[in-house]
């Protein structure tokens, strides 16, 4: 199979929103799971093909601070490789649209569970502080509500998420702050004592889609 380069067509929309992301920055969210010594930096990216957009990724120097950082709609392949970061290790889920997580190299981590339906990843990470924390990437495509809902409840129970001390969910939910649909999933997450932070626009047309949650221990 011949490969032409001529028909390989770049998302615009993508690459516009990156260059947004890169002079605004709206998914740095700093939480801190050791006050006293440092900080865990977390954050969440649409790639919208990982294929297509990893040199743009590549050259966001920011990245480099992320302990934390989940990617959704990678679209690759179980068998792709090659898409390493600087000082991150990269886990991913070969969903139908894909989810990944980079991580630290200084972070010991190890998959807990993979799932397609709702497309998800958690892998569990053994942090330089001592603490263990719950990573949990999520990407929700246009869809049935009732199915996500039921699915991701059913997914946090076998993975008894409530036992962590500390959690940290994020991605593209798909959900507005502005909808019924987004009080019932803050309703559901705080049963497993996460809270949502995101509250700037994630998306081009102002709508909050892209959300954090998180969950930290007393003694954290």
């Amino acid at each position: 199979i011949e490969f032409d380069p001529s028909k390989v067509k770049v998302n615009k929309s993508a690459l516009k929103e990156m260059d947004r992301l890169k002079s605004e920055r709206p998914f740095t969210w700093r939480h801190e799971l050791d006050k006293p010594v440092e900080s865990t930096l977390c954050g969440h990216l649409n790639v919208r093909s990982l294929s297509l957009h990893y040199k743009h990724l590549l050259s966001l120097e920011y990245i480099k601070s992320f302990d934390i950082l989940g990617v959704t709609e990678t679209h690759i392949l179980a068998n792709d490789h090659g898409y390493q970061l600087p000082f991150h290790q990269f886990v991913h889920n070969s969903t139908k649209h894909g989810v990944g997580l980079y991580i630290k190299d200084s972070i010991n981590c190890s998959v807990i569970e993979k799932r397609s339906c709702p497309e998800m990843l958690c892998v569990e990470l053994d942090m330089p502080n001592e603490h263990q924390v719950l990573a949990v990437v999520v990407y929700r495509p246009p869809g049935s509500f009732r199915t996500f809902f039921n699915s991701l409840e059913e997914v946090c129970s076998d993975i008894h998420m409530g036992q962590y001390e500390n959690v940290v969910m994020l991605g593209d939910f798909n959900i507005d702050m502005s909808t019924t649909e987004y009080a019932r999933l803050t309703e559901m997450m705080k049963s497993f004592g996460l809270y949502q932070h995101v509250s700037q626009p994630t998306h081009v047309k102002g709508s909050v889609l892209d959300l954090i949650f998180t969950k930290q221990s007393e003694s954290s």
